[in-house]
């Protein structure tokens, strides 16, 4: 809120041929000073992006994943659609593709992560969401399971983008090429879909394989999404 100020004459005005002749002084010392060593105003500069995460493939080590794109994607170059080679694609299990925060829920069956200086990935598509909103995860951490929502055949819809105007959100407009495992990635309709193997949380901690099972006995629950060989606090029975 701005606090009005008011304005206060202090003694008596000054005669007017005086008040000029001390203006055209101080005029002719600004001249000068420009004219001089006196330094120049800073330029403000653009802000410069923060370090692009290492993206991986967001599925588990040793999947391989066609990348396609289709006209009217919009943009066609920036968005991805994943399709499972040598497996189901309804059901996959889709993991974080870099290390970061939870940050949002939307239609169709999506979440956005933040991963810090100014970097976040989409995922699209999900029919059950296995993360809460701000909760950290790390690379290759189980986010949820692929459906059918939004969609009638089942694919991963996948983007990276960088919050240009400083707002520490990731929109629409701020989506960018995606680079996943060091390669950059700008699809044509016309093909060709690359194919990709993952390389996400591959140097000895592999994702664990989860299943459901239908009991009619008692049995244990957790609240944590993975608590495999985790006797933390957050993975008590």
């Amino acid at each position: 809120m701005r606090t009005p100020r008011s304005r206060h004459a202090i003694g008596s005005p000054l005669p007017r041929p005086f008040v000029l002749v001390v203006a055209a002084v101080l005029a002719v010392f600004g001249m000068w000073a420009a004219s001089g060593t006196a330094p120049a105003a800073a330029t403000p500069t653009q802000a410069t992006a923060g370090a692009r995460p290492d993206f991986r493939l967001p599925f588990a080590c040793g999947e391989t994943w066609q990348l396609q794109t289709y006209q009217g994607h919009a943009p066609d170059d920036k968005k991805l659609d994943m399709y499972r080679v040598g497996g189901q694609t309804l059901g996959a299990s889709v993991v974080a593709s870099a290390a970061g925060t939870v940050t949002e829920f939307f239609e169709p069956g999506g979440l956005e992560i933040n991963h810090g200086g100014g970097w976040f990935s989409v995922y699209l598509h999900l029919d059950r969401i296995d993360v809460r909103l701000g909760q950290q995860v790390s690379s290759g951490a189980p986010l949820g399971r692929l459906g059918l929502v939004g969609t009638t055949s089942a694919h991963l819809h996948y983007e990276q983008l960088y919050d240009t105007n400083g707002d520490d959100d990731g929109e629409t407009d701020e989506m960018v090429h995606p680079v996943l495992q060091g390669t950059e990635y700008r699809l044509s309709p016309s093909g060709p879909f690359p194919r990709v193997t993952s390389t996400n949380a591959c140097g000895g901690n592999p994702v664990p394989e989860r299943f459901w099972v239908d009991t009619f006995a008692d049995a244990p629950g957790y609240a944590a999404v993975d608590c495999v060989g985790d006797t933390s606090p957050r993975c008590a029975v």
